[in-house]
């Protein structure tokens, strides 16, 4: 995964008090271990793991490698080494790739760092295949030859079901023009579930121009494009763990990054989630000169909730935890990542989207310049 950190704790004087106590730590007894990465989702047409090898103070890139797909016991696909460009087929803002993890066989060891897995110490291995909720999903890793050899197993997580059931449009504290957007949704009962939300946007103009008065108009529609936008949570208790946003803590728990939230933070099997989006990441407006006389946008807003893993779901807290320290642990306890790579070290996962669309239109009449109002 791109920005995968591992790294060790360096020998420590700790100065409590009057008092210090020197930390003896060998960082030769740290046996190389398997990185595997990959974070997946169904209805995808190409899944990715990424492999590395973690050294006691660096991660290095493998010499050769194997990943296997199995799926309910059974092998669906080999992975093939991928050298293509991320930016050409990798939904980036949909996939929050991994970045740091605990060894849980080495307390002293924990994630924090200038030791990177980046593009230039990392392989990419791509492969084909479907998965549907309750599936198994193993997937097998070999690196140099059988010397290093790992695996990790997930069940696939079901997604849930939700409306967007209001927009209303208001003015923030900053007198910016927002959207508040509330979504309601169905828990899954009889089980511990986990939660992302996100959301995107489409745009798709109608063009419209006279040559005089007594013509016809001439219309053509343009595409613009996808793009991801941030969601604001506000005050949402789902989404702060329970506390208001003024309420954060010292380890930054309520912060929320990547807005994740469980059914822990609901009992009654249904949840009830409001955010605010600014309007202009919703109506994107044209810029410059234009060459056409009115112009009908039409932004299409989707809102994704995701079944996660408890791996995952755990994960993207602590991130969001370490994101907030600015990976500055010195006054906390070390930030500890799930690891669910048995004979290695990463995090594998699978996420089940369900999405909710709602449409907004906007004319605009004889411009020449696009005006934000």
């Amino acid at each position: 995964m791109r920005g995968l950190i591992i790294c060790t704790a360096a020998a420590a004087s700790v100065l409590l008090g009057a008092c210090t106590k020197d930390i003896d730590y060998n960082l030769k007894d740290i046996k190389p271990q398997l990185i595997v990465n990959s974070q997946m989702t169904v209805g995808d047409t190409l899944h990715l793991v990424y492999l590395a090898v973690s050294k006691s103070d660096r991660v290095e890139r493998i010499k050769s490698g194997s990943v296997k797909c199995y799926v309910n016991g059974v092998l669906v696909a080999d992975g093939k080494l991928d050298n293509r460009d991320d930016d050409l087929f990798i939904k980036e803002d949909l996939h929050i790739y991994g970045h740091y993890y605990r060894d849980e066989h080495h307390k002293d060891v924990y994630t924090a760092g200038p030791n990177a897995a980046g593009k230039t110490n990392q392989t990419r291995y791509s492969f084909k295949a479907g998965f549907k909720p309750g599936d198994v999903v193993r997937i097998e890793a070999e690196a140099d030859d059988g010397v290093y050899k790992a695996y990790s197993e997930v069940v696939v997580p079901k997604a849930p079901e939700f409306s967007i059931t209001d927009t209303l449009r208001q003015k923030d504290q900053y007198g910016d023009n927002v959207y508040r957007i509330r979504v309601k949704g169905k828990d899954i009962t009889g089980e511990d579930n986990f939660y992302r939300i996100l959301s995107g946007c489409s745009w798709i103009d109608k063009k419209i121009r006279y040559a005089h008065k007594d013509e016809d108009a001439r219309t053509w529609e343009e595409t613009r494009g996808y793009r991801f936008i941030r969601l604001d949570k506000g005050n949402d208790p789902i989404l702060n763990d329970g506390a208001p946003v003024e309420d954060i803590d010292l380890a930054g728990a309520s912060e929320n990054t990547f807005r994740v939230f469980s059914d822990r933070q609901f009992s009654d099997g249904t949840f009830n989630i409001g955010f605010s989006v600014n309007a202009k990441e919703i109506f994107i407006g044209p810029h410059g000169l234009l060459n056409y006389d009115r112009l009908e946008s039409e932004s299409i807003f989707n809102v994704a909730i995701h079944g996660i893993t408890k791996d995952e779901y755990y994960y993207l807290k602590a991130l969001s935890i370490y994101d907030y320290l600015d990976g500055d642990t010195t006054l906390t306890e070390p930030v500890s990542f799930p690891n669910n790579v048995e004979g290695g070290i990463g995090l594998v996962s699978i996420s089940t989207e369900s999405v909710a669309t709602i449409k907004f239109k906007r004319t605009y009449y004889d411009l020449r310049y696009w005006l934000d109002n």
